[in-house]
């Protein structure tokens, strides 16, 4: 019903707060009466048979983690005797020693151990059990070096096609030869690869407030649908009015590029329902789009409305949409400079005061710099950002980026500096 409602609003000329909030009430109250029974009969669907150790197989989603003392792999178990679903999802570990450097997505993992469901992180007032079950990550066990073994598998589905192509691009940015922790910060903001990001450093941006910067996110894509959006603005006058249809193969060619995680898989389809929107009807109120995608997307996946990433991606922007107009109009400067600096400030205010209640709640605590912060960091990762891909087109043709690489060196250096000393 509430689809029916706001696809109707989204289609024809209805414009009222009133309608939405109608078809916004239709949806949370059908979402949360299905959302239990959903719930309860998924994870039951995904109990094993029994708990005995045994001989799995399983296809692997991941490409091998790093963590402090292991590293990890995503699988997805394979039917047999104990898997009675083909879509229980599981965290394996393996010893440092182990070298999983070959294992790729696609690629089939026959593995013997004992699989258990995960359990609550010590010291830790998060709910990670149900964190991993919302990313359908049902199991996790340790896998001896001598009890498992792997072999390449020529999957052509378009995942690992997109995983695999994200690999070529990773080694061609390792090949680069810049400082390790310079090196992962670029794989984090191009490809969406932060696993590689030194602990001390992601906890100084969590400190600050802007985490969010370290892997390809809603900023990012918004950053290059602007970006996009303005370069269009250059083609001829009678193909202009086509922009808002233009920049939607663009911009999922940037999410296919950076490997299509959830959240820019998210942000990919609110940016092409603003653009459709915006072409079909002018005008059209960004608060109906949002919700539309919020719909479209629950819909889907009924479980990332209760993701943590969706939720904040969904208030971020709700910010964004009801505050940053009466921040940003509330005084004007005549000084390019300033009129730029306070509307990056806005932008910042504006969605970590949408947030800030969820993350205080989750996280218990407060990053109170993160209006310096985003202010000097979000402008530099842009242009990290606009750098980097530069880069790497320049080595798909064959040319290595050496002044590139210099520039990217300095300011991810310089990125890193501002943190630490804002950070302590």
């Amino acid at each position: 019903m509430s689809a029916l409602l706001f696809s109707i609003q989204f289609l024809l000329p209805i414009r009222s707060i009133s309608f939405s909030l109608i078809a916004l009430i239709f949806f949370f109250l059908a979402l949360g009466k299905s959302s239990l029974v959903h719930e309860q009969d998924v994870y039951n669907s995904r109990v094993l048979a029994d708990s005995c150790e045994r001989v799995y197989s399983s296809i692997v989603e991941s490409e091998p983690s790093q963590r402090s003392n292991s590293i990890r792999l995503q699988v997805q178990l394979l039917p047999n005797e104990a898997v009675k679903n083909s879509s229980i999802g599981a965290y394996l570990y393996f010893s440092k020693k182990d070298s999983l450097s070959k294992i790729h997505p696609g690629d089939t993992l026959h593995f013997r151990s004992t699989l258990s469901p995960p359990k609550a992180i010590e010291g830790m007032d998060f709910d990670y059990p149900a964190y991993l079950r919302y990313k359908q990550i049902y199991y996790t066990t340790f896998v001896p070096s001598e009890m498992w073994n792997a072999s390449r598998a020529d999957n052509k589905h378009w995942k690992y096609v997109i995983l695999a192509w994200r690999e070529g691009c990773k080694k061609m940015i390792e090949s680069w030869e810049m400082d390790s922790t310079q090196t992962a910060i670029l794989l984090g903001v191009v490809l969406g690869i932060r696993e590689k990001v030194p602990d001390s450093v992601k906890q100084e941006f969590i400190e600050l407030g802007v985490v969010h910067v370290l892997a390809v996110s809603g900023l990012h894509l918004g950053i290059w649908y602007l970006s996009i959006i303005s370069i269009l603005g250059l083609l001829p006058r009678k193909w202009r009015k086509f922009n808002q249809l233009l920049v939607i193969p663009f911009l999922w060619m940037v999410v296919i590029l950076t490997g299509a995680s959830p959240s820019v898989t998210r942000a990919g389809l609110m940016f092409s329902l603003i653009s459709l929107s915006s072409f079909i009807s002018p005008g059209r109120s960004s608060i109906h789009v949002l919700l539309l995608s919020m719909i479209v997307l629950s819909a889907v996946n009924l479980r990332l409305f209760f993701q943590l990433g969706f939720q904040l991606s969904y208030l971020a922007v709700l910010g964004i949409i009801w505050i940053y107009p009466w921040l940003n109009n509330a005084w004007n400067s005549r000084l390019r400079v300033i009129e730029k600096t306070k509307s990056l400030a806005a932008v910042s205010i504006s969605a970590q005061a949408m947030t800030s209640p969820l993350s205080i709640l989750t996280f218990h605590r407060f990053p109170f710099l993160f209006l310096p912060a985003n202010l000097l960091v979000v402008p530099m990762i842009s242009l990290t950002v606009y750098l980097g891909f530069l880069g790497l087109i320049l080595h798909l043709f064959g040319i290595f980026p050496s002044a590139i690489i210099w520039i990217l060196d300095h300011l991810i250096t310089s990125i890193l500096w501002i943190c630490h000393e804002l950070a302590y």
